[in-house]
């Protein structure tokens, strides 16, 4: 089982990092939240909440999302950011 690349041997996922890739994997997409919603079969706002960072998600929905992109789970845990 791989390690999570972010976490810092803590085990805890950095500050909205799961948030930021759904971000970037959406907009690389050019899909709305409404359009992830309805690829993923997930609420509009769930997928707000998990952008915003105010959730992390499920890992039910996590699967859904990475699902609907057509990456694994773990890339949603990878930092992309560019700073």
């Amino acid at each position: 089982m791989k390690k999570c690349p972010n976490c810092n041997g803590t085990g805890n996922v950095p500050d909205n990092v799961i948030g930021d890739s759904v971000i970037r994997y959406r907009k690389e997409r050019g899909l709305t939240q409404q359009g992830l919603s309805e690829r993923c079969g997930l609420s509009r706002a769930l997928i707000a909440s998990i952008e915003s960072g105010r959730t992390e998600g499920s890992v039910k929905a996590l699967r859904a999302i990475a699902n609907g992109f057509g990456i694994t789970v773990q890339s949603l845990f990878e930092d992309n950011s560019d700073g």
